[in-house]
């Protein structure tokens, strides 16, 4: 049972923990729950036939996870609030692609956290809208708008930024 505890949980550790590092922020913390979120596992190993989607249930533990770890931690919120604040760094007409990148996250972070995991768990993770309805815990037709707002807010902030600067 171990080898194929292994196997499965080898390829879903990675997609934890950028989707954790996606929410939290910071890499040890999201190092934290993805090993948290293992555990879990290791603890049900004998029991995991019976989630349909095992990538599912695996996300959507990290997410409530991550969530519950924010709730708790006043002083990460106002770490990213004052990072948020002194983001207007970046005013440059010849943005190279790494600039451009680290905009485009620091905007991502920027979002209400239901659309940061909507847009994290689509774009980047490549999840199709019903195994994210089924992590977020919200229809399909809520995906599918947050994901909407997610990148019409991202494009108008970039749009700002290429006209005016921050």
């Amino acid at each position: 049972m171990s080898k194929r505890f292994l196997l499965h949980t080898s390829t879903l550790q990675d997609k934890i923990f950028r989707f954790c590092l996606r929410i939290l922020g910071n890499y040890e913390d999201s190092q934290d729950v993805t090993q948290d979120v293992l555990e879990k596992l290791w603890k049900d190993k004998d029991s995991l036939n019976k989630y349909n989607n095992l990538e599912a249930f695996s996300i959507k533990t990290a997410k409530n996870i991550c969530l519950n770890r924010l709730k708790h931690d006043k002083m990460k919120a106002e770490k990213l609030r004052i990072e948020n604040k002194s983001n207007a760094t970046y005013c440059n007409d010849n943005y190279d692609h790494k600039e451009m990148s680290e905009i485009v996250k620091q905007l991502i972070n920027q979002l209400p956290e239901k659309q940061k995991m909507t847009i994290h768990l689509r774009d980047v993770e490549g999840m199709e809208f019903d195994e994210i309805s089924e992590i977020l815990e919200i229809d399909t037709t809520s995906v599918r708008m947050n994901l909407s707002r997610a990148r019409k807010a991202i494009k108008e902030q970039l749009i700002k930024i290429e006209n005016y600067g921050l």
